[in-house]
């Protein structure tokens, strides 16, 4: 199985990927918040070193944009990076600022994009990474091949519905039918606050489960604890202002701030946590299609397809957001929204199951992030509603600390 990600994202490494000219970005627009200039959260220059083009970007802006280029070229940071890595006595954290032939290319390639677009289409990203590349680490393809000419084409999902499909019901019908099978309005309505218990799988635990805790207060507060072998790292979400914390073992890292569209996705999550008010957690709803999904956990030789269906509407920054519906239970099955970076949207795509009940509500215990940077596995052992929960849990969190990593019994270096 091919993993496009990149691993060390959230560990020491988290680099200075790619230290890539200023280009026209989001990032030199206003904040969402609307705050000055000089209160704006750290720049990704001000963190990783040797970054030369995308500057101007916060760091979640720029790590995103990273995540682009790897899924654009279906690998991951360690495909530009690895000679790197690897070269001299450097440690592997500043190896990252060190110019291999692909790093340069790649900073050749980014400001050839730009000026494309700067020149034919007035700034829009229209032609980006993955236009030519498609998933492949390849050059680009440059001569037709027949059997597509003459061939049936092949369907993709569409990113963006443009009109309601006379054949699906409407969201309102669909919405409706989901709150009455997880437990009906009264039931769905009585829980204001829950917290969770459970294990979280990623890259920055080696694919090993962790212990992870669960905060969710209505109407979109939101904080994950994961206690990985480094120490734990939190991300936090209080309705307004999000933040991260990670720990990291080569030097002291500050807490970032969450920002442009991935501030924009976090509070989508934390609203669809409390579901009475999916409604108006998005607007200009519109139904797809039905269509057949499969799954998304990683490395599942099982994987199974189900019908569902699919609505969508706009979050804050007019970007869609699909929810995705079990036919058969109206369970919500999978959610995919759009960020945008500096070289295009890119996707986030959350897959819930394991629905059990809690105070009388379907709940999922089981969920998979996966996007550009990676994918994650979320397994809760157990979920307890209306649970107090003290509001320092959603405040900005303290730096976290310089640690070494927990060896498990046994493990060498």
């Amino acid at each position: 199985m091919k993993l496009r990600v990149r691993p060390v994202i959230f560990g020491a490494l988290a680099g200075t990927l790619l230290g890539l000219v200023t280009i026209t970005s989001a990032a030199g627009q206003a904040t969402p918040t609307g705050r000055p200039a000089a209160a704006r959260p750290l720049l990704a220059e001000q963190i990783y070193r040797n970054i030369r083009v995308l500057r101007g970007l916060t760091v979640d802006e720029f790590l995103d944009t990273m995540g682009f280029i790897s899924s654009a070229l279906g690998t991951n940071c360690t495909h530009c990076h690895d000679e790197a890595i690897g070269s001299g006595d450097a440690s592997r954290h500043q190896a990252f600022e060190i110019e291999t032939p692909l790093f340069l290319t790649a900073r050749k390639m980014i400001t050839m994009v730009d000026r494309i677009n700067t020149s034919y289409f007035g700034g829009a990203k229209v032609v980006t990474c993955y236009t030519c590349h498609r998933g492949l680490e390849d050059p680009p393809k440059v001569i037709p091949q027949l059997a597509l000419q003459y061939g049936e084409p092949k369907e993709e999902e569409p990113n963006q519905f443009t009109s309601q499909d006379p054949n699906s019901p409407s969201p309102d019908q669909i919405l409706d039918r989901y709150i009455q099978a997880i437990g009906g309005a009264e039931r769905v309505g009585a829980i204001t606050s829950f917290v969770g218990t459970g294990t979280y799988t990623g890259y920055d635990t080696d694919l090993t489960p962790v212990p992870m805790n669960l905060y969710a207060k209505s109407p979109d507060q939101r904080t994950l604890v994961m206690h990985t072998p480094f120490g734990d790292r939190s991300e936090i979400f209080n309705g307004t202002a999000g933040w991260t914390a990670v720990p990291d073992t080569s030097s002291p890292r500050p807490v970032l701030d969450i920002t442009g569209g991935r501030l924009v996705s976090v509070k989508v999550t934390a609203q669809l946590a409390f579901p009475m008010q999916v409604k108006t957690a998005l607007t200009r709803w519109l139904s797809g299609p039905m269509m057949t999904i499969s799954s998304a956990e990683p490395g599942a030789s099982n994987a199974t397809d189900r019908e569902v269906y699919v609505i969508q509407g706009n979050n804050t920054a007019r970007l869609p957001v699909k929810l995705y519906f079990d036919k058969d239970t109206y369970m919500l099955v999978r959610v995919v929204s759009y960020i945008n970076t500096a070289l295009g949207l890119i996707p986030a795509q959350v897959d819930y199951s394991d629905f059990r009940e809690v105070a009388g509500v379907k709940m999922p215990h089981h969920w998979v992030n996966t996007w550009t940077d990676g994918q994650s596995i979320f397994n809760l052992s157990e979920i307890r509603a209306n649970v107090p929960i003290e509001a320092s849990m959603f405040a900005r969190p303290a730096p976290p600390r310089l640690l070494t990593p927990v060896m498990q019994p046994g493990a060498t270096r």
